[in-house]
């Protein structure tokens, strides 16, 4: 299985993740904010990163922004349950992220999103240079946010 880091600032979610993720038999490692994520997954290289988008220190979105410029193919999965977590879930998607999911989220959505976001892997240089890299929609039961189709979903002004 694989090995995952959950950047999130609320420690009942990493738990929860972390519970879910590692009795499927993946390996679990977490950060309690952006900028202590993105030391460790320069430490760790894991296989996945999934992140929440509103957070102190650093931001999920520049987390994305910054692993997608460093580490080109590592898939994200971002996850907010901010008050409208459909906008910050469509700008992941912008900035990189291969899959996306709203808080709260059922066990089987994060699972099906964990197996599309590493399924996903693109290739590095067509990830940094395609404008409308298609994102692996996930939409919760509950919240039903998604991640855009295509860049072109989100008018840029």
């Amino acid at each position: 299985m694989a090995e995952i880091l959950v950047i999130d600032d609320n420690s009942e979610i990493r738990l929860l993740i972390a519970n879910i993720l590692g009795g499927a038999g993946h390996q679990m490692r977490e950060a309690g904010d952006g900028a202590a994520g993105l030391a460790l997954c320069r430490a760790s290289r894991p296989e996945l990163i999934i992140t929440d988008i509103v957070m102190p220190e650093k931001e999920g979105l520049e987390v994305i922004r910054e692993l997608s410029r460093e580490m080109p193919g590592l898939p994200v999965l971002a996850i907010s349950g901010a008050e409208n977590p459909t906008v910050y879930l469509r700008a992941a998607g912008l900035f990189g992220a291969a899959a996306c999911l709203s808080k709260p989220f059922r066990p089987d959505e994060l699972l099906r999103a964990v197996r599309a976001a590493l399924s996903s892997n693109p290739d590095a240089d067509d990830a940094r240079e395609s404008a409308d890299r298609r994102v692996t929609p996930i939409y919760s039961g509950y919240g039903s946010a998604d991640c855009p189709g295509e860049a072109t979903d989100i008018p840029v002004s």
